[in-house]
């Protein structure tokens, strides 16, 4: 939720309010909390189904829709890099869809923030 809050790109479901006290007290205080989010009307690996039966569709000559979701998933992907943010589950089925048909990458679950310090990277990249 904390990276969520830090994130604004049209390709990323959009974080709109969560609880404004800490969230160790919501778990202690076993009350609950509640967040609110884009909704989302399907999945692209919905999409890809649908897509495997379409008789319109040829993986050979695809059709510009999937070279489109490609190119927002792209974006979406560089943003929180941009940000030193890193997503881990990027699959079909964290993918979705707003009602208006644009491309949200949602579940950031597993996303990690990297320190500002680069020392990591350059211990990494001498070995």
């Amino acid at each position: 939720m904390a990276i969520l809050a830090n994130l604004n790109h049209p390709n990323i479901i959009k974080l709109h309010s969560c609880p404004n006290r800490h969230l160790a007290d919501a778990f202690m205080l076993n009350d609950g909390y509640f967040i609110l989010l884009d909704r989302l009307s399907k999945t692209l690996h919905d999409c890809i189904d649908s897509w495997k039966v379409d008789p319109a569709f040829s993986w050979v000559t695809p059709i510009m829709k999937p070279i489109k979701v490609a190119h927002a998933v792209a974006n979406a992907m560089a943003y929180p890099h941009s940000k030193r943010i890193i997503f881990h589950n990027l699959k079909p089925k964290n993918v979705g869809f707003d009602s208006t048909g644009v491309v949200k990458l949602f579940n950031f679950g597993l996303a990690i923030g990297m320190p500002e310090d680069d020392a990591i990277f350059h211990r990494c990249s001498t070995r």
